[in-house]
């Protein structure tokens, strides 16, 4: 047994920087190797001590390898360029595998991340193209390095009542968004202009991603049929709240191990407005690992989607949301 004692795991800062397939797989290699070792020491022979001296990584890494240059082959085989501004961008594109073909989801995955990162949108784009929908991963920049929420805190009522001065740096920040924003508008644009033919198509919105479709979803391309958004992040000087009248219904999904101060506001304003093209769900997100066949989330978003054919609005905003 002494040399499964010898087996730690790995550091956890290396496991913060590996992906959920490569933890994953590290995690079911570590323990197959552990429960190998316990039978060798378990039979005491001369080649059982030989066997359990042979160094763990050579046989735990090999078998990684594979995983990760598929990865790799398959993102090219997905990955698509389109250009916008004399700017190409990539896009990665999973085709629907079930018959009849309902549409595209349009993908904008928060923050600039790497296209599997977000465990969100890694398991939207893998499991909907079995049900109908093919998926467009639209890589966005990142935002700029800036904090969301509040540019300034509220005034303190004893302080001077002096008329507050403009900041600077905050008015640049804003700026900054504003114009990021409007670069990521341009390709969403494109990409809707590119993946028409596809049919009807649906954005979907995660993080500060989603904070591009607040006002986006007043005047929609023809082609654009509904959107979701994923835990939104709020930025000053961009619009939060939705417009009076939204163009096409919106999902706006929340996970509810998080403060929603600002969802709670969205669904405020929707009721006020009667907005019954908007719905929100508290939903869980993840974690998500491939190999997965379904999700809550997943089965949420393909609900909501079935609801759209079967009625020309969904359910109004003021209907109790499901578990």
């Amino acid at each position: 047994m002494e040399a499964r004692a010898e087996l730690a795991p790995p550091p956890a800062t290396i496991l913060a920087g590996m992906s959920n397939r490569v933890r994953h797989r590290l995690s079911t290699l570590l323990c197959a190797l552990a429960l190998a070792l316990e039978a060798m020491a378990a039979e005491p022979t001369a080649g059982t001590e030989a066997a359990a001296a042979q160094p763990p990584a050579a046989v735990a890494a090999a078998p990684a390898a594979p995983d990760l240059a598929e990865l790799a082959l398959q993102l090219a085989a997905e990955r698509r360029l389109l250009q916008v501004e004399g700017e190409e961008f990539p896009v990665f594109v999973k085709t629907s595998t079930a018959k009849p073909a309902r549409g595209a989801l349009l993908l904008l995955p928060g923050d600039g991340e790497y296209p599997t990162a977000s465990p969100a949108i890694e398991q939207l784009r893998q499991l909907l193209p079995a049900q109908g929908w093919s998926t467009w991963l639209i890589s966005l920049e990142s935002p700029p390095r800036s904090h969301s929420g509040p540019l300034v805190p509220d005034p303190d009522p004893q302080a001077s009542a002096a008329p507050a001065q403009p900041d600077p740096d905050a008015q640049q920040r804003i700026e900054e968004l504003r114009k990021w924003a409007k670069r990521c508008e341009a390709r969403i644009a494109r990409a809707v202009s590119a993946a028409s033919a596809e049919g009807a198509l649906v954005l979907v919105a995660e993080n500060s991603a989603a904070a591009l479709l607040t006002g986006f979803v007043g005047a929609q391309p023809a082609a654009v049929k509904a959107a979701i958004v994923i835990d939104p992040v709020d930025f000053p000087g961009l619009a939060s709240e939705w417009p009076d009248d939204l163009a096409v219904p919106v999902l706006e999904l929340l996970d509810p191990v998080t403060q929603h101060e600002e969802g709670a506001q969205r669904r405020a304003q929707a009721d006020a407005a009667g907005l019954d093209r908007y719905r929100q769900i508290m939903t869980s997100i993840g974690p998500w690992e491939p190999g997965d066949n379904e999700t809550l989330l997943a089965k949420r978003v393909r609900g909501w989607l079935r609801s759209l054919d079967q009625h020309s609005r969904p359910v109004p905003v003021s209907a109790p949301a499901a578990d």
